[in-house]
């Protein structure tokens, strides 16, 4: 072996000793055992993301005039309101706005830059529902069944009382043929086109004329006490005795004319004021009685169509209130 191999070996063997001894020492002072590795928090590009969901208040900051709505809220060759982002992502697609989340939404800008995607999707979740979680497919067409889903920045107000001097019920409340609830969204813009076409004012284009701040949840506070007349919840799987609005019989005539909801919520358009009290605001309509309860008015109202003898009471000649009405009242009549 020549002198340098000597060396070499020699060197070797010394740092292996050290490390040996380095050990030893390692495990003396952790009681003889090795010491655990703790494991690494995840990096901060896993887990599901969030939506982004938009804030007029956000976007003030950012010098948008949130009090001028059509910035960005369109109106289409019917009159009606298009949502934001509906003709080809305008106004969001802006170099000053979103033009790089739009960009960074793709699997290029995924696998060289996770956060800054990420960040990207959750605005593009603030409109869009994902089953995967990732961004929508640029070349399939995409609803924006998400942009409503988060709370509203502002509530809807307006004359009830007013519209009912002026408009039938089913006018407004537009009932679903076939399964007799109530549509989705109605009364909406759709609605609403039918007459604030320009004539009479005011316009589709006034949106401070019915979407008005605060928030729904701060300004529909007030709840409206316990009716004893139990309306059923359609999304119940069972339920016991209560009122269906959900009925063809309560939604149409026998001759097929449509039925109005003042034919029963008689005092949300009494014009004389019912028990000194007139329901103007729809925020009354969310903390007022809406029916009348215990009252020959409102029993008229259903014997125009429940006058058979099967129909008020049942096989032992007692009357079926409690279809309609709570224990409370059954037990305040049969005790």
């Amino acid at each position: 072996m020549t002198s340098r191999a000597t060396r070499r070996l020699a060197s070797i063997t010394a740092l292996c000793g050290a490390l040996a001894i380095g050990v030893a020492f390692a495990l003396a002072a952790g009681g003889g055992k090795p010491p655990i590795a703790t494991p690494a928090a995840p990096p901060a590009s896993t887990g599901p993301i969030a939506a982004k969901r938009f804030v007029h208040a956000e976007h003030a900051k950012h010098k948008v005039d949130v009090a001028v709505c059509t910035t960005c809220h369109a109106i289409d060759a019917k009159g009606l309101v298009a949502p934001p982002a509906s003709l080809g992502h305008a106004p969001c697609l802006d170099a000053g706005c979103h033009a790089s989340d739009f960009l960074a939404s793709g699997a290029k800008t995924k696998k060289a830059d996770p956060a800054k995607y990420r960040a990207a999707v959750a605005f593009c979740l603030g409109c869009h529902s994902s089953p995967t979680g990732d961004a929508p497919v640029a070349w399939q067409a995409a609803k924006a069944d998400a942009a409503f889903l988060g709370p509203g920045d502002y509530h809807v107000e307006m004359n009830h009382l007013d519209h009912t001097a002026r408009t039938p019920c089913r006018e407004c409340h537009a009932v679903d043929p076939k399964t007799f609830v109530l549509q989705r969204n109605a009364p909406g813009h759709s609605q609403c086109i039918s007459c604030h076409d320009g004539k009479p004012v005011p316009a589709m284009t006034n949106c401070g004329t019915c979407h008005k701040a605060p928030p729904r949840a701060a300004y529909f506070t007030e709840k409206r006490v316990g009716s004893d007349v139990r309306s059923c919840d359609p999304t119940a799987s069972k339920q016991g005795s209560c009122f269906a609005h959900e009925h063809k019989g309560h939604r149409f005539r026998d001759d097929g004319s449509e039925l109005q909801c003042g034919s029963c919520h008689f005092m949300v358009a009494d014009k004389n004021a019912w028990h000194g009290h007139v329901y103007k605001s729809l925020r009354d309509m969310k903390a007022a009685p809406i029916i009348e309860n215990q009252k020959d008015r409102a029993h008229q109202a259903c014997g125009g169509c429940h006058h058979h003898a099967g129909d008020v009471k049942d096989g032992s000649g007692r009357a079926r209130c409690g279809h309609c009405h709570s224990d409370r009242v059954l037990n305040s009549i049969f005790q």
